[in-house]
């Protein structure tokens, strides 16, 4: 007898199908996609969080000077979980078209923000140390 959560998260192939056992441990559908939405929920929150805090003065902007800029990188981080949400969902194949559509929009509303992204990657290149992701953000295409 299967378990509630391999019942509601995961394809039950039938006996002896070895093409079907290959997708056994593949999330369902439903789950992908109900696991995309809660992300994005929590993305697009943070988002319009960072984004308030970005446009307000707050009570530590007189200490901590680099405030609007430490949010700045949070709104940054934000969009990407949002778009890195969107992308979790395009890989259903039912829902995958129209949120490619959307992605393609975020992209270009906000062109600069995968380089921002790459920009802050290589920190410990800075500091001597090369790392894993130095060759990657600083390729011209990226």
């Amino acid at each position: 007898m299967k378990g509630y959560w391999e019942t509601v998260l995961w394809r039950s192939t039938p006996h002896g199908a070895p093409a079907a056992a290959e997708k056994a441990h593949e999330p369902a559908d439903a789950a992908i996609l109900e696991r995309a939405v809660s992300l994005a929920t929590e993305a697009m929150h943070t988002v319009a969080l960072q984004r308030r805090r970005v446009r307000s003065s707050e009570p530590e902007d007189e200490v901590f000077l680099l405030r609007y800029w430490a949010d700045l990188q949070f709104l940054i981080v934000a969009l990407r979980r949002l778009r890195r949400a969107a992308e979790l969902a395009a890989k259903v194949p039912a829902a995958g078209v129209k949120i490619n559509r959307a992605i393609a929009t975020f992209d270009a509303a906000l062109p600069m923000l995968q380089k921002q992204v790459n920009d802050d990657i290589p920190m410990n290149s800075v500091c001597g140390k090369a790392d894993e992701h130095t060759h990657v953000a600083n390729r011209p295409n990226d």
